[in-house]
């Protein structure tokens, strides 16, 4: 483990295998605490195998901030025909060349390269993503209240950004219009990081900053959007993982990880059910 792992601050050019064995709460384990704390230790033990969308948005992802690592990580798939002698020595050598790399469709290879293509093509991606700043920014804090070892992995942090010092985030999305973004910040929790991030730079140096989501779709025509998040989102935000913060800490000093719910509760018919009941008695 780096000797970073003990220390509080900034840490740039740090490989995500080394982050990961750090001590710290992240955002993505805080997020579970709106399901339930027992599912929050399960993704903390025992994390769920990445799914197709999750492994196309981590293609994204790799493609557009750190492409040279690109084709270390991942493979595109083979397209021999393994019916005969000659294809299968080919797919042969080709699982050699690719030996512990995660392999994407064909579609999937294609939607990251167009995805990424389609990027740079805006006309804010060279100032946000090349300009001053760091890509894959490690940082480790103590939360102020708590005491408690937190960390962060920021996918970009960009130094200005129209005079301001800007965390940025990307998202992909079937849909990024304003009011299905809208919509996705509430059902994911996307405050809760945004906060985090910012409250733990804060910790750090008392700098105004900004959080910011990139935003791209995974389908022609490849739109993208830029959003920043307000202070509505962000005291939500703050509130769900602080919230989040104290549910651990007491889980960990009982050893009690509730689930849905410790004892019986009356349960009705949701609002929609009744509503569609109100509508048919109106006929």
């Amino acid at each position: 483990m780096s000797a970073a792992a003990a220390e509080v601050g900034l840490f740039p050019g740090v490989a995500y295998e080394t982050y990961a064995q750090w001590p710290g709460l992240r955002s993505s384990y805080l997020r579970q605490f709106r399901r339930t704390a027992l599912h929050a230790r399960q993704e903390r033990i025992e994390p769920a195998a990445p799914s197709p969308a999750l492994n196309l948005g981590n293609g994204i992802h790799t493609a557009i901030l750190e492409p040279e690592l690109l084709e270390q990580r991942y493979a595109p798939p083979f397209e021999g025909d393994r019916r005969f002698n000659v294809g299968k020595a080919a797919y042969a050598e080709w699982q050699v060349r690719h030996a512990g790399k995660e392999v994407l469709t064909a579609k999937q290879w294609d939607t990251a390269l167009r995805t990424r293509d389609a990027l740079w093509r805006q006309p804010w991606a060279e100032a946000l993503l090349r300009g001053k700043g760091s890509t894959e920014l490690c940082v480790r804090w103590d939360d102020v209240e708590f005491g408690t070892p937190c960390k962060a992995r920021i996918d970009r942090f960009c130094a200005d950004f129209d005079g301001i010092a800007t965390v940025c985030d990307l998202k992909t999305c079937e849909d990024a219009s304003f009011d299905r973004f809208r919509a996705d910040i509430e059902r994911h929790a996307y405050g809760l990081q945004a906060a985090f991030y910012l409250d733990g730079l804060t910790t750090l140096s008392n700098h105004f900053r900004q959080f910011m989501w990139i935003v791209l779709e995974k389908s022609p025509p490849y739109a993208a959007a830029l959003y920043v998040a307000d202070d509505e989102v962000l005291d939500e935000g703050r509130r769900l993982y602080r919230t989040a913060i104290a549910q651990h800490l007491e889980c960990e000093r009982t050893g009690v990880w509730p689930g849905y719910s410790l004892r019986p509760r009356f349960i009705g018919r949701p609002p929609w059910a009744r509503r569609r009941t109100e509508e048919d008695d109106a006929l």
